[in-house]
């Protein structure tokens, strides 16, 4: 856990109580050290926690070692200890379990590593730097992280070796196992590196640290002078340090610096990470003609996080630091391909990605070779903004240099020699202006803006090398900073959505790469956001469909992206993705989250809500994908709303729901749900599953079969489906006491409800739960179901309405059953099976245009079976799933 702000007063008791057992166990752990006299408060305030008032008669020995650290322990004896936290025990009387755990916690901020990430590193000492100035190091030591910097903590005595705040701390690396820092101390600066297999955790915790105490700095430092007369603004000379009082809005701060006060531009300054010490102010009040020696790096961070490309990241706090790029060029092969509702077939392409120190794939050097020349035939392209547009044959050159400047004006034509994508360019740049605040937007809102752009770099491939030239050149010098982190934010969008051509990748990487010394703040984190997103989308492949609003905002505010999944309990279990997260990465983050036993979750699946239909949803689907498509779907300002609208309400004619009497034909799409996808007959026995200890498992798949049963997911006889409303009827009710004409509808199966009138079905289902499934009620009840859901042959069934073309025998409607065993078809509403193929007799699945086709049989007498449904996908990954396991 990471505590961005350790010592805020806590209100939510639930999250008190997760705090105090993460103290209790980081101080018993001995990994927050304190002295004898807190050691024995603390223990004191946790006993009255465990066991109440103080009480003469009771004796603690043996709950020392629950009470304090090992090195405690030795530090007394044990009649020492337990008489000393008695007596403050007995202080305690009558203080309830909340406030013993506030009081806990209210003396554990205190600690000075209170709310530290601890980390164990080790240091070879024959690859000391700058002499021996680390000559005092032990080989092995822990790194403590928390919000007020980084400790060197002795791995046995606690006692602390080194301390850097933010404020010293230069650059973080981290490239595998081996974590590099460099500070500055008292203007000298040293470097250090440490061997952990946890490098990657310590820069991301220095990252997270680092973004979260720029957002919420009370001070900066001027970047340039702001000579003002004007009372109201607050005039500085470059270098000063400005308390900031107020932040109106994100152009104007209110601040003070020098003993005046005022507002003055956002831009001017840089914020600090952390607080200046007070002997640097008064030393700026001084000297205004500037600050001491090597006070730059003290005072101007840049944060920055790990590159996942090449497991290398450049983290920077410092003006002069990480300027250079990295000196080993590397290689990585990715490999690209994609996929939104239908799996790949064709064979996935590589994508070299490198970054090269000697100024190959360099962005100007794709200038030279591919941009159009200036003083070219046709339109006008935009220069730096200290130029004005030059157009063919009148005044002025333009050289490729400045092509790939910012531009404050549109263009008439692309960047790139390509006449086919001209007005696809113009447009794109201009909606670039238009997202940066570079040019007026009128009232449409900036997420439509990106989505329109995006999406338009989707289906049109030609444009996508074009769009990021565009970005990386309207980032490139451009005089505001706000707006150009805006560029940056639109870089990573259009990074979660498509990949650029292999060939222009590497150009991509290096310039990302290169911005890892960048000197504005927030940059360098953007950028090496961006090179995760190049590696993921040139590993996965494209997108689908443009971010939805919800992640486009996530990545703008780098924000997590949340899936919200429904459970059949009724609970909604929230967790963060990434935007190429995809369905079986999603599942296996919830089943975590769970903290159940992996054995129960295996074959567990989302499924996609449409109407009062559930269906599964592919395992290699991006999580994204599926919440944008429904974004749109909805969106009625979207241009793919009605292409949208007309897929999705076709799906209508397809879904189980809409073809019942009762159906809801209207048909509302959106939402995920946890359910039980694969079922064999490997599954955990329900006796294991209900049982007195842990029943979750086990009352999710129930209350799973019973949602399918009925809402008539599930072909049952009428003898069976009497036997499962017995089962519903008994484990809800406790028996047929409470069953009357009011009620039995809701253990009744929606295509039955006509079958029988009221009183029928009240009779019926009393006899089956007196004389059918026996003396039965509650958890029995349920593991009977279960345990007659594994006997039945349509065990583990998922249906589909699907459309036949080919056999006139068959109805032009059926219903389609697969499981473990078998695919079947079914008249629909029916519990007949009108045909029945094993999975193993299936030799061929082909996937088309609006659905699929089959071989059955043997070679000799093959029979083909063409079938149409928008949830092809879904059904094929069912049956490569199965016919995987089978064989």
């Amino acid at each position: 856990m990471i505590f961005l702000e350790p010592k805020k007063e806590l209100t939510d008791p639930v999250e008190i109580g997760l705090l105090y057992y993460q103290a209790v166990s980081d101080l018993i752990s001995g990994k927050i050290p304190c002295t004898e006299q807190e050691a024995r408060l603390f223990a004191a305030t946790k006993l009255q926690n465990d066991v109440g008032d103080y009480d003469n008669l009771r004796t603690i020995e043996e709950l020392l070692p629950n009470l304090l650290s090992k090195q405690m322990l030795s530090a007394q004896t044990s009649v020492d200890w337990c008489r000393q936290i008695l007596s403050d025990h007995q202080k305690l009387s009558g203080y309830s379990q909340s406030d013993c755990q506030v009081l806990y916690l209210n003396m554990a901020k205190e600690l000075r590593y209170y709310g530290s990430n601890f980390f164990p590193v080790q240091f070879i000492a024959d690859q000391q730097l700058s002499g021996n100035i680390w000559s005092d190091l032990p080989e092995r030591f822990d790194l403590a992280v928390n919000c007020d910097g980084i400790y060197f903590l002795d791995k046995d005595t606690r006692s602390e070796i080194r301390y850097y705040s933010y404020l010293m701390i230069i650059k973080w690396n981290w490239r595998d196992n081996k974590f590099e820092l460099q500070v500055v101390d008292n203007t000298v600066t040293k470097q250090i590196s440490l061997v952990t297999h946890v490098a990657y955790d310590i820069q991301q915790t220095l990252s997270t640290y680092a973004r979260y105490l720029t957002e919420h700095s009370e001070y900066g430092k001027a970047i340039e002078d702001y000579d003002v007369t004007d009372p109201e603004l607050l005039a500085f000379e470059r270098g000063d340090i400005i308390l900031i009082r107020e932040k109106h809005d994100a152009q104007w701060y209110y601040g003070e610096t020098n003993g005046k006060r005022g507002l003055f531009p956002v831009e001017k300054v840089t914020l600090l990470i952390g607080k200046p010490d007070t002997k640097d102010v008064i030393s700026q009040n001084k000297r205004r003609s500037g600050l001491p020696p090597g006070a730059d790096q003290l005072f101007t961070p840049k944060a920055g996080s790990g590159s996942a490309i090449d497991r290398s990241s450049g983290g920077t706090i410092g003006a002069n630091a990480g300027r250079a790029l990295p000196t080993p060029a590397r290689r990585a092969t990715i490999v690209g391909g994609g996929m939104f509702d239908q799996p790949r077939l064709e064979p996935k392409k590589e994508v070299l990605m490198e970054i090269s120190p000697d100024g190959s794939y360099a962005f100007l050097d794709w200038a030279q070779v591919k941009f159009r020349d200036p003083s070219g035939a046709g339109g006008t392209i935009g220069k730096s903004s200290a130029s004005r547009r030059v157009k063919k044959g009148k005044g002025g050159t333009m050289t490729k240099e400045q092509m790939i400047e910012f531009s404050p004006e549109p263009i008439d034509e692309s960047l790139n020699k390509d006449d086919q994508i001209n007005k696809l360019a113009v447009e794109s740049f201009l909606s670039i202006m238009k997202f940066m605040d570079d040019f007026p937007k009128g009232k449409t809102e900036k997420f439509v803006i990106a989505e329109e752009l995006v999406q338009r770099a989707i289906e049109e491939r030609p444009i996508r090398d074009e769009i990021y030239c565009q970005l990386m050149k309207q980032t490139t010098k451009h005089p505001k900073k706000e707006n150009r982190k805006k560029g940056m934010r639109l870089l990573s969008i259009c990074l979660a959505c498509f990949a650029p051509s292999p060939e222009f990748t590497p150009y991509l990487n290096t310039w990302l790469f290169a911005l890892n010394s960048d000197p504005e703040m927030e940059i360098p984190l953007i950028a090496q956001e961006c090179q995760t997103r190049l590696e993921k989308i040139c590993s996965v492949g494209d997108r689908f469909w443009a971010c939805s609003r919800d992640e486009m905002t996530s990545i703008v505010t780098a924000s997590p992206i949340v899936l919200r999944a429904e459970m059949l309990d009724g609970n909604i279990k929230t967790v963060t993705i990434e935007s190429h997260t995809n369905v079986q990465q999603a599942v296996a983050i919830i089943i975590s989250k769970l903290s159940l036993a992996d054995a129960c979750f295996e074959g567990w699946g989302l499924f996609e809500k449409y109407g009062d239909d559930t269906y599964p949803l592919a395992e290699t689907q991006n999580v994204c994908d599926i919440k944008s498509g429904w974004h749109m779907y909805h969106n009625k300002h979207s241009k793919n709303a009605k292409l949208l609208k007309d897929i999705f309400g076709d799906k209508m004619k397809y879904s189980i729901a809409g073809n019942l009497p009762d159906g809801n034909r209207s048909g509302e799409l959106g939402g995920f749900v946890f359910k039980k996808k694969i079922w064999t007959t490997d599954d955990t026995p329900p006796d294991d599953l209900i049982n007195n200890s842990d029943s979750s498992v086990g009352i999710l798949l129930y209350r799973q079969i019973i949602d399918d049963f009925l809402n008539s997911r599930l072909m049952f006889d009428m003898k069976t489906s009497l036997e499962f409303s017995a089962y519903h009827v008994a484990a809800t009710l406790g028996g047929v006491k409470d069953l009357n004409t009011s009620n039995y509808m809701e253990f009744v199966p929606r295509h039955l409800k006509g079958a029988k009138k009221a009183v029928e079905w009240v009779s019926k289902i009393s006899d089956s739960v007196n004389y059918e499934i026996g003396n039965v009620s509650g958890k029995e009840a349920q593991r009977a179901l279960l345990t007659r859901w594994q006997s039945l042959e349509n065990y583990g069934d998922c249906g589909f309405v699907v459309y036949q073309k080919d056999k006139s025998e068959l109805p032009n409607k059926v219903l389609l059953m697969i499981n473990s065993e078998s695919v079947r078809l079914y008249s629909f509403g029916s519990s007949e099976v009108l045909i029945k193929w094993s999975i193993s007799s299936i030799s061929q699945w082909n996937l088309t245009q609006d659905g699929w086709t089959m071989m059955t049989g043997d070679l000799f007498k093959p029979e083909s079976y063409s079938f149409s449904s928008p949830w092809s996908a879904s059904i094929y990954d069912l049956y490569f799933i199965y016919a995987t396991t089978a064989k």
